[in-house]
């Protein structure tokens, strides 16, 4: 029984997705998140609904955001050693039949 059968290009290019995923969060969505998040607390909003807006969204969701890309980062790494476990098993079997 196949638990899963997917070919090693297809994973490479899973890999690549999540790697762009992870550089996109990176460079685009943190920097865009903070630079709204200090325009609203420079003066964006105001009041003390805007500081515990503010001050909850930098508090959570900045570092939540760097936690997503580092998990992508990790589930990319994780994806290509797995790759190159199956390609080294996969050649270690076909040299058992020679």
């Amino acid at each position: 029984m196949t638990i899963l059968d997917v070919k090693p290009g297809d994973l490479e290019d899973m890999a690549t997705e999540v790697t762009n995923a992870a550089n996109h969060i990176a460079q685009t969505t943190i920097p865009m998140a903070q630079k709204v998040l200090n325009t609203l607390h420079n003066g964006g909003l105001e009041g003390k609904a805007a500081e515990v807006l503010t001050g909850g969204l930098m508090q959570h969701f900045v570092p939540d955001l760097n936690r997503l890309h580092d998990k992508l980062v990790e589930v990319a790494k994780d994806i290509r050693d797995s790759l190159h476990t199956a390609q080294e098993e996969d050649s270690r079997g076909a040299g058992l039949f020679h």
